[in-house]
């Protein structure tokens, strides 16, 4: 398995999949989200997430992912 970060722009695509398809299923892909951020770190997290979706919707998406709680003992 790669690094996490190499993980944040598959963890996206997954997101933006089932929030169209299976809006009630995009928390798993959220909470993913949240390990990779914790694992990868705020900014480069900030810069994949914008590199990928965009500066428009990277702001909206990150707080999303900031209101999941974060992982216990990863």
């Amino acid at each position: 398995m790669g690094p996490p970060a190499d993980g944040v722009p598959h963890s996206l695509d997954a997101l933006g999949y089932r929030a169209e398809h299976d809006p009630e299923a995009a928390g798993i892909d959220l909470r993913t989200l949240r390990r990779q951020q914790s694992a990868v770190g705020h900014n480069e997290f900030r810069r994949i997430v914008t590199e990928h979706v965009g500066r428009d919707q990277s702001e909206e998406l990150i707080e999303r992912v900031a209101r999941v709680p974060e992982p216990e003992g990863d």
